[in-house]
C-alpha cells in the first residue's frame, strides 16, 4: 500500500516548470544563476503546488540551527519554587521568537557536566549558540549577569566563534 504524497521537492517543482532542479535552487534562494523570466516562473509554479522550505536541508545550507541551547546547573524542582528563572526563561523564549529562534533547554547536575553538553552541542552543530545557566539554593542575593536581568542565578553565553558575550547581545547581532 502506498501513500500520497504531500511533502513537494524541487525536483516536483523543477519537473512542472520544466527547468533543472539547480534552477529552481537558485531561483527559491535568490541566487544567481537563472534568469528574471526563469525566476519569475519557478516561484509562480512553487507557489501554485504548494511548495514550503524543508527546514532541515535549509539549516544544513546555511550552517544554522535557528536554536540557542542553555543548560542550567540547578535542579528543574527550583523551576517551580523560583519565579526568577521562570521569568528568565521565558523572557529568553519571547526575544528568540522575534528572529524566529527555539530555545533548548537541558539540566545539568554540576558545571562539569553542563560543559560536556555544551560540547556535545557544538560539536554535532546542534545549536549557533550556547548558554548556561547556573542557579543557587536558598533565596536572595546573586546578580543577573546578561538579559538584563536581577535575582537569582548567573546566565552567560559563548558563541561558536569564541570569546565570552552577553546571550543578550548574541541573540541582537
Amino acid at each position: 500500500m502506498t501513500g500520497a504524497k504531500t511533502k513537494v521537492t524541487i525536483t516536483d517543482v523543477a519537473k512542472a516548470a520544466g527547468v533543472s532542479n539547480s534552477a529552481v535552487s537558485y531561483a527559491l534562494n535568490g541566487k544567481p544563476g537563472v534568469s528574471e523570466k526563469t525566476r519569475k516562473k519557478v516561484l509562480e509554479v512553487a507557489d501554485s503546488m504548494g511548495w514550503k522550505p524543508n527546514s532541515a536541508a535549509k539549516a544544513l545550507s546555511v550552517a544554522k540551527t535557528h536554536s540557542i541551547g542553555v543548560v542550567m546547573t540547578a535542579g528543574s524542582k527550583l523551576l517551580g519554587v523560583e519565579p526568577y528563572f521562570m521569568e528568565l526563561f521565558s523572557g529568553i523564549g519571547v526575544e528568540l521568537e522575534k528572529e524566529d529562534y527555539s530555545l533548548l533547554l537541558r539540566f545539568a547536575r554540576n558545571e562539569t557536566e553542563a560543559l560536556r553538553v555544551h560540547r556535545n552541542w557544538i560539536a554535532a552543530g546542534s545549536v549557533d549558540a550556547v548558554g548556561a545557566v547556573h542557579g543557587r539554593g536558598g533565596h536572595g542575593g546573586g546578580g543577573g549577569r546578561g538579559f538584563g536581568s536581577q535575582g537569582q542565578g548567573r546566565a552567560e553565553g559563548n558563541g561558536r566563534a569564541g570569546g565570552r558575550q552577553d546571550l543578550w547581545e548574541a541573540f541582537h547581532r
